[in-house]
């Protein structure tokens, strides 16, 4: 039979055990919390636009399409095989067809790992521009986006109106990285951008919502003092 003094000792041990247990839920909880709240305002943070110190140095190291004199420009950082980048591609189309000469896009690359054909298709940018036919490869490339490693890539030099396809041939076999490639790549990460299409917008990082045409053709109209 226990002694009055072991049944207190077990007691004692049975409701210190208690508090540890309930100590221990109560602060993984608030830990939990705590680092959840912190994700969340980290995540907040990226979300928001913010303007770019080195503006002028990104429009001077991207492709350039449409005037210097243009009243709105932009970067656009986008990758060939992205869906979202060919909608936004789309978008800037219809503010370029509906105000000619009042919109500049800089393009610049972010090619994306897990999209297959996307380098591939930065490098097929690359050999059209070294012709001068950059922007003919950037519409055929996205007109195409579905079409990747379907169509050949003499099939798209062909669709841009490439003047020398043994040249192109040629540039397209290189295996090796492509250093404006390589450096588009390093500036996106180094503005800590979370994905394509990234557009920074008249010298502002737009990360709070997808840029739509809607909002280039006010920003346009704006730039313009165009009435409704």
């Amino acid at each position: 039979m226990l002694s009055r003094q072991s049944i207190l000792d077990s007691a004692t041990i049975i409701v210190a055990a208690c508090t540890f247990a309930v100590t221990s839920v109560f602060l993984y909880r608030q830990l939990g919390q705590g680092a959840s709240n912190r994700a969340a305002q980290g995540a907040s943070a990226r979300r928001e636009n913010r303007p770019v110190e080195s503006w002028t140095q990104q429009l001077e190291s991207g492709h350039r399409m449409g005037p210097d004199s243009a009243a709105v420009r932009l970067v656009y950082f986008g990758d060939f095989a992205c869906p979202a980048c060919r909608s936004f591609a789309v978008s800037v189309a219809r503010v370029v067809q509906s105000h000619p000469g009042a919109l500049q896009v800089v393009f610049r690359h972010y090619p994306l790992e897990y999209h297959r054909y996307a380098y591939a298709s930065a490098r097929a940018a690359e050999c059209a521009a070294a012709q001068g036919r950059f922007e003919p490869m950037y519409h055929a490339l996205y007109a195409a986006q579905d079409s990747l490693g379907i169509v050949s890539w003499n099939e798209l030099a062909r669709r841009a109106s490439l003047p020398d396809l043994g040249r192109y041939d040629v540039c397209m076999r290189d295996t090796s990285r492509i250093a404006r490639v390589e450096r588009d790549r390093t500036a996106e990460e180094n503005l800590k951008i979370p994905g394509t299409p990234a557009v920074i917008l008249d010298g502002v990082l737009m990360l709070e919502k997808v840029v739509s045409a809607e909002d280039l053709e006010a920003r346009v109209r704006n730039a313009r003092r165009i009435p409704r």
